[in-house]
């Protein structure tokens, strides 16, 4: 099996991973699972478009046609709008069909590629409709189950509460942040602590000029960022202290100095300040 197989293999796996992470991120009823699910395609997402610029002939022109832009733009909505569904207080069941809509989007760009636009919007708008009827349907039951099966009644206007553990929950998605804070921290160590002297100093080209090197750094410092502004109001950082960790992951180790920082003590309530 040659190289370009191997990786196309890789990304269907990625893709794979992605999609259901998302998906069963969206259909459980306890919060912690639902990032649980966010971690999984979190590692779906990175490793897909990774692996989807490795498989460019010439990334810098590839990167400019409609569908493969148009697929990482749905696929960072989508994971936008997860992160922000799994971490609400309340089950709000149309962001999480939103962003499975956005993810279905992103595969009718990568199947439909050259068709034009209006079939990719007419299939992504009733794709988005029958998911979010999908979702509300499923919300509905979900519910009203919980009010049938000894669970207690649930008043209609708590239907919309997850199940969570306040101290749980914290600590399942501080998990989420650090570990995307950890990759990232290495994607800016392999750029510009080995790549770029290596590169200028020695004119030794690691990706032999593809950008691939580049590439995976953005795709973690954009992982990086979303986990930080959405797990950081979900611990109780100030708005300083997410503006640090932005700052600290434009340089080597800064988003390590960052992590340790936050949980020095090694205790979750730490985190919270």
């Amino acid at each position: 099996m040659n190289e370009y197989l191997l990786i196309r293999l890789l990304k269907l796996l990625a893709v794979s991973l992605l999609a259901s992470g998302l998906i069963g991120a969206s259909i459980s009823a306890i919060r912690r699972n639902r990032i649980l699910g966010l971690q999984w395609s979190s590692i779906g997402f990175a490793a897909a478009w990774i692996a989807g610029y490795a498989m460019l002939a010439n990334p810098r022109e590839d990167l400019k046609q409609d569908w493969i832009l148009w697929s990482i733009v749905w696929s960072l909505v989508a994971m936008l709008l997860q992160a922000l569904y799994v971490h609400g207080q309340i089950d709000r069941f149309w962001l999480g069909g939103l962003a499975t809509g956005a993810i279905g989007g992103a595969f009718i760009s990568m199947i439909l590629r050259d068709a034009a636009m209006s079939s990719w919007l007419m299939l992504q708008g009733i794709l988005t409709i029958l998911v979010l009827v999908l979702f509300y349907l499923t919300f509905r039951f979900r519910h009203r189950a919980l009010s049938t099966t000894g669970q207690g009644y649930v008043e209609p206007g708590n239907a919309g509460k997850l199940q969570t553990d306040t101290s749980l929950d914290a600590i399942q998605s501080w998990s989420w942040f650090k570990w995307i804070a950890r990759f990232e921290g290495l994607s800016i160590i392999l750029l510009m602590l080995i790549y770029m002297p290596l590169k200028y100093a020695a004119d030794i080209v690691l990706d032999e000029g593809s950008g691939l090197v580049g590439w995976i750094h953005g795709v973690m410092f954009v992982l990086y960022t979303g986990a930080l502004v959405i797990t950081g109001p979900f611990l109780g950082w100030s708005w300083k202290r997410i503006a640090m960790g932005f700052l600290a992951a434009q340089i080597p180790l800064g988003s390590f100095l960052f992590e340790w920082n936050c949980h020095k003590n090694a205790n979750i309530d730490s985190t919270r300040r």
